[in-house]
């Protein structure tokens, strides 16, 4: 069967009207609406109001940066300047500690 003379034209495609926002003029420059916001085509990790954020969260005053025992340690605490325990001190003994008597063994 030989298909008709008039399928071997293109059907034309009906076009879309365009939408375009609220308050927008074609006759302005831009269409009358502000121009949008630079750092929209930035990565939200990049951008400015994201940063602030991940300051606030990140800031600590005295963090400690380097290896273990690098911080500020209290002067109070540094035993290595106080006077050497003299023989009497030596002699008594070390209280311990009133603790209840243990019922059994623990576990099996």
């Amino acid at each position: 069967m030989i298909p008709p003379e008039s399928s071997s034209v293109k059907k034309s495609r009906k076009k879309h009207k365009p939408r375009f926002p609220a308050g927008y003029n074609p006759e302005l420059p831009n269409g009358g609406l502000a121009a949008p916001e630079p750092e929209r085509w930035v990565p939200k990790w990049e951008r400015s109001d994201n940063k602030k954020k991940r300051d606030k969260r990140r800031r600590e005053k005295d963090a400690v940066k380097g290896s273990q025992g690098a911080g500020k340690v209290d002067e109070n605490l540094d035993r290595s300047n106080a006077p050497a325990p003299s023989a009497a001190d030596s002699k008594a003994k070390p209280t311990k500690p009133n603790l209840p008597p243990r019922k059994g063994k623990g576990k099996k």
